[in-house]
């Protein structure tokens, strides 16, 4: 597979627009993603995941991924489909320009699979 390009290191303060619509701008030390749209929500590899956590309640259905370095993925979504809350803290994400979220530990080799 050819090397992909790799999202600019972004300094605090600095935004970072794509041409597809998204924007990722870093604040107080953590990477904000503004997706044009997300279809989906997965793992590179589940022999990284330490914990996986479902809860159901009132309508949404609640996931925590914790993986063996401690990283961890939120997301919920809504009975309707809608996606509620995507947080991911200390691990590496890609985002595919047809709004698919790949989530690995930091480092993985299974992520750059999906980088586009």
């Amino acid at each position: 597979m050819p090397d992909q390009p790799r999202p600019p290191q972004l300094a605090e303060g600095q935004t970072h627009a794509t041409d597809w619509g998204a924007r990722f701008t870093r604040t107080q030390g953590q990477l904000l993603a503004e997706l044009p749209v997300i279809t989906s929500v997965g793992l590179c590899n589940v022999c990284e995941v330490r914990c996986h956590d479902v809860v159901r309640v009132a309508g949404l259905t609640s996931h925590c991924v914790s993986f063996l370095d401690g990283g961890e993925l939120r997301f919920a979504y809504s009975d309707r489909g809608e996606l509620i809350e995507l947080h991911c803290m200390g691990i590496s994400v890609a985002v595919t320009q047809d709004g698919r979220v790949m989530a690995g530990m930091r480092g993985s080799p299974a992520l750059p699979g999906f980088t586009e």
